[in-house]
């Protein structure tokens, strides 16, 4: 390698923001076991066994117990060989792009001050050192930090994109669609930008685009 690009890899590698993702990553690698296996778990096993998506609950098959989005990515994994453990890995991942995404809306809600890299980075940090939502990403093969991640991934890009940009307007719907999918809830965090675009959506300009966000 050039000196020049050694040098361009360590001054990225020392960057605050990186050490505040990659460092609470790698402590919560220490902590990987897979104590509690819920229902998408059982699920994924029984789709990859049977072909159906269902739970057997209370006696009876229940076909819509859980959304399909995680517990598909979950029968992918074992498909591929890949056990539990590799979910809780997936979910760490899911976890430090969480407070990578809470980095950039702290900045945007800061608006240019003198703290606001300070605050993000605060943020960031505490995001992914926060022992409830580690605790999930490491001990549970649970959707809540999937959830987590697409709810502010959802979010972000809802403060973030404008009307006039047509392709990221669609791209924002086909997210929430996705989104809507995996957890119809979360949908709500749709609402930053029907709010400020509220004269764009609810008017009778350019219905053809409006239909298409629809569906």
């Amino acid at each position: 390698m050039q000196p020049s690009v050694v040098s361009h890899v360590k001054a990225f590698l020392s960057r605050p923001l990186f050490l505040v993702l990659l460092i609470p990553a790698v402590i919560k690698l220490f902590f990987l076991s897979p104590d509690h296996l819920f229902e998408p778990h059982t699920m994924a096993e029984e789709w990859i066994r049977s072909g159906e998506f269902k739970y057997h609950y209370l006696g009876a098959w229940n076909y819509t117990f859980q959304f399909p989005v995680y517990t598909a990515l979950a029968a992918a994994f074992y498909l591929l060989g890949l056990g539990p453990v590799a979910m809780l890995v997936f979910q760490v991942c899911c976890g430090t792009a969480t407070a990578w995404l809470v980095y950039r809306m702290a900045l945007i809600v800061c608006d240019g001050k003198s703290y606001s890299r300070t605050v993000a980075l605060g943020a960031t940090l505490l995001t992914g050192l926060n022992p409830f939502m580690a605790y999930y990403q490491v001990r549970v093969l649970h959707p809540f930090a999937w959830d987590t991640f697409l709810a502010l991934a959802l979010l972000l890009a809802a403060m973030t994109v404008r009307s006039e940009r047509r392709g990221q307007v669609i791209s924002l719907f086909a997210l929430a669609g996705f989104v809507m999918l995996d957890r119809p809830t979360l949908i709500v965090f749709l609402l930053p930008f029907v709010w400020r675009e509220r004269h764009f959506l609810f008017g009778l300009r350019e219905l053809p685009l409006k239909l298409l966000l629809i569906v």
